[in-house]
């Protein structure tokens, strides 16, 4: 059986509210993503595909570094 987190971390990407602020507009142009806006939170949903894609661009960005494997 395949575990929810991989579905979870496959699918969204979780930051605290406030770190995307100058950044949400472009994100939600560049990738087909949907932003949610939760109390001390910002969850960026999308494929896993496109989230990997996104995760890569806030790298690059700075924005958060890379997993350590």
């Amino acid at each position: 059986m395949t575990d929810v987190n991989w579905f979870r971390d496959a699918t969204e990407i979780v930051l605290p509210i406030g770190v995307l602020d100058e950044y949400c507009d472009e994100l939600e142009r560049q990738f087909m993503i949907t932003v949610v806006g939760e109390q001390d939170t910002i969850r960026l949903i999308g494929s896993p595909v496109v989230i990997s894609e996104v995760r890569d661009w806030l790298i690059s960005k700075d924005i958060i570094a890379p997993k350590s494997e």
